[in-house]
């Protein structure tokens, strides 16, 4: 079984056409968790429009963020996604933004990986303006991944929407930290400290839509300040110390 977490908020631009994307490539026993930080628009009408038992819409409630800036964005899309992990019930968890939209094959092929024994699978995307035009064809060519943990807190390169991971896996990021960071950096730390068996697939299997909501910025520069991206940075390594003691316990 299958199930795709979507942290939703003011999506009504975008939501259909990547549901319709997700929902053609899952069989009737999955499942698509929507945690929906309480859109103001009409992104829970239409995702009730399909009328899909798959899809199950759980409201999340905000919670207390005392931070500022981008760490406040940042930390909000961390517990949407955290409260839609916690409803999760697959063996195979996929993750997904609200705006992009999943190539025909992106299941299929995953799954493909997870038959061989891995614990993570991250695949290649290309990023698209919001007409479709091709602003990158390969996101993996930009952000380089590989394995090394110093080069993950240099340059972030774990990007949510491209990771799919076991339910074994999904159980070793509970509790989550009460920290402002992107979920798919503390799903690395985990990775790295805990010695998972992860897959980048090199095959684009998503468009990547950019627009001026986004909260990565993915393949375009940068417009956070250079303070935060130093202050990241020693975040993304304390992350990583925690959960190595974590481990440790």
């Amino acid at each position: 079984m299958i199930s795709v977490c979507i942290p939703t908020y003011n999506g009504e631009k975008y939501i259909k056409e990547q549901l319709e994307s997700i929902l053609g490539q899952l069989s009737v026993e999955d499942e698509v968790i929507i945690s929906d930080d309480c859109s103001s628009d009409q992104t829970l009408k239409i995702i009730e429009s399909f009328h899909d038992n798959r899809i199950k819409v759980f409201i999340h409630c905000k919670e207390r963020n005392f931070y500022i800036g981008t760490y406040y964005r940042i930390y909000n899309v961390f517990l949407n996604m955290k409260n839609a992990l916690s409803k999760a019930s697959g063996d195979f968890i996929f993750l997904s933004d609200q705006d992009d939209i999943w190539l025909p094959n992106k299941v299929k092929n995953v799954m493909a990986v997870f038959r061989e024994g891995y614990d993570c699978v991250m695949h290649d995307c290309s990023v698209v303006n919001e007409h479709y035009e091709v602003l990158l064809s390969s996101i993996f060519r930009y952000t380089k991944p590989n394995y090394s943990w110093i080069r993950f807190v240099l340059f972030n390169f774990y990007q949510g929407s491209l990771m799919a991971f076991t339910a074994p896996m999904k159980k070793m990021l509970f509790p989550m930290p009460q920290l402002p960071i992107g979920h798919e950096h503390w799903i690395a730390s985990i990775i790295w400290t805990h010695g998972r068996n992860v897959k980048y697939l090199r095959e684009p299997l998503m468009l990547y839509r950019r627009h001026g909501n986004n909260v990565s910025s993915c393949a375009e520069k940068s417009s956070t300040s250079f303070f935060f991206k130093v202050s990241y940075r020693f975040l993304l390594l304390y992350t990583i110390i925690r959960a190595f003691f974590r481990k440790c316990k």
